[in-house]
């Protein structure tokens, strides 16, 4: 997961699966959710959610191609390993609030 000035990028460790970036402009405030996974080998994990209206997709099968525009509803769930999810969280609502207010004003 990477955190740029005006969106967020997830690049997934599976080459076939595309290059995700979420514009901020474009996202709801992010949001922790906390909850137990059965499947995961620690008993309690956070996740940092972010509803988004549009993602673009990129370099699927690392290939390089158009941009796929997905201008629908989707909810995205990333898993912290290394950093602490309620910084990051507020990190991302304050690049979020500059990102939504008009180009003068930023």
């Amino acid at each position: 997961l990477h955190v740029a000035s005006m969106s967020i990028l997830f690049e997934p460790d599976d080459m076939r699966y595309p290059v995700y970036r979420i514009p901020l402009a474009k996202a709801s405030a992010p949001r922790i959710h906390k909850g137990s996974a059965s499947d995961m080998r620690r008993s309690r994990v956070e996740f940092l959610l972010i509803n988004t209206k549009q993602v673009i997709e990129m370099k699927e099968n690392n290939q390089d191609h158009p941009y796929n525009f997905r201008n629908k509803e989707q909810e995205f769930a990333f898993s912290l390993s290394y950093a602490n999810t309620a910084g990051v969280t507020s990190h991302l609502e304050k690049l979020r609030d500059l990102a939504t207010k008009p180009r003068g004003v930023r």
